[in-house]
């Protein structure tokens, strides 16, 4: 049965340090941390146990949520080297997600270097834009 609510700090850092706690048990409060959408954290207790499949589910989670730091982190536990389509492929997901600034790091990945460098040039631009408004307002 996976708890009802993932561990908290303390518990987790206690499961990642455990020596004794079977592999299965940890999956368990990986899952939860899993159902909730703490991936990192799910991620951490799919090492411990060694849960490939597990580890696969949260790379395919991090791809669909645009992050590509998890998701990287995943395919270097599983062995795999991301091609430049699959880095293409999360960085238009995390740019549909709004998140410019992984989308532009996946594009470099990718090795889109001019896409990555747009994308940081508009933030840029934003970003004084929006400073001068609101000393404007002050």
């Amino acid at each position: 049965m996976t708890p009802k609510a993932p561990p908290n700090y303390s518990e987790k850092r206690k499961i990642l340090f455990s020596k004794t706690m079977p592999a299965e048990e940890i999956d368990k409060y990986g899952q939860a941390f899993l159902d909730v959408g703490r991936l990192s954290d799910a991620l951490d207790l799919f090492e411990k146990s060694g849960n490939k499949e597990k580890v696969e589910d949260v790379a395919a989670k991090a791809r669909e949520a645009g992050d590509p730091s998890i998701w990287l982190r995943a395919k270097k536990m599983l062995g795999e080297t991301p091609t430049p389509e699959m880095w293409e492929g999360i960085a238009e997901q995390a740019l549909a997600f709004g998140k410019e600034n992984f989308a532009a790091w996946a594009f470099d990945q990718a090795g889109m270097k001019d896409r990555a460098a747009a994308l940081r040039s508009e933030w840029h631009r934003r970003t004084v834009q929006q400073a001068k408004v609101k000393e404007e307002q002050e």
